[in-house]
């Protein structure tokens, strides 16, 4: 690479609009340590994190797994914002949202476990390579209220997730705001909602099918398998 073309290169992340993935986490009753039925607003156990883009898989793809580490899973509701936005009002969330999708967060737990036990950063145990896959996109329109959705996962036919929108804890409205206190969100950047209980170990070999209902009705599908590099 020239000169020319690196000192280019590093002088467009002055402007650079790159966009960003970001994740609830401890965000569905049970999951965290709170009982159903309390007060939704901003959960005092929510935990924000990143993803990079090099993480993002699409439906039939093989993720394949690079070490013997657990991995484990967890279905999420997603959106991507349509327009740029810094200290949004909950109550003009939807005008920021262009649509939805259903993902699978993979997280390391090996490397998770040690991360929280030393209080440091969750990147290599969320962000490898093909640690987030996301079905098709549904546009909001077809939505008739993201807080009353199912979403669901099964590995090899077997269901291990399944729960309603409705036991998120900080719910959309709430998470945007919040997040853009922090964070301009602009055009592109995904948001994952957090997952339910009932996540658990992926391994090689496993077959996963994960799906966004309303009203008994299939908005969306994710198909995978997992798999392991044979050396």
């Amino acid at each position: 690479m020239s000169a020319q073309l690196v000192e280019r290169l590093y002088k467009s992340l002055y402007s650079s609009t790159h966009n960003k993935i970001i994740c609830a986490g401890r965000n569905f009753f049970h999951s965290a340590s709170v009982e159903s039925g309390r007060h939704k607003g901003i959960n005092n156990e929510l935990v924000i994190f990143d993803k990079t883009f090099n993480s993002i898989m699409r439906s039939g793809e093989v993720l394949y797994l690079q070490r013997e580490n657990k991995i484990h899973h967890g279905v999420e509701l997603g959106f991507m914002i349509g327009m740029t936005g810094k200290n949004i009002k909950p109550e003009e969330y939807d005008k920021y949202i262009e649509g939805y999708f259903i993902g699978i967060d993979f997280t390391d737990k090996d490397l998770h476990t040690t991360a929280r036990k030393n209080g440091s950063p969750w990147t290599m145990a969320k962000a490898q390579d093909g640690f987030l896959a996301v079905s098709g996109f549904v546009a909001k329109h077809k939505i008739r209220n993201p807080h009353d959705l199912e979403i669901q996962l099964k590995i090899n036919k077997q269901h291990t997730q399944r729960e309603n929108t409705r036991q998120m804890i900080t719910q959309i409205p709430e998470l945007i705001s919040h997040i853009s206190q922090y964070v301009t969100l602009r055009e592109g950047d995904l948001i994952m909602t957090g997952t339910p209980s009932g996540g658990g170990e992926a391994s090689a070999g496993d077959f996963i099918e994960v799906s966004l209902r309303q009203q008994n009705k299939d908005l969306a599908n994710l198909f995978m398998k997992i798999d392991k590099i044979h050396q």
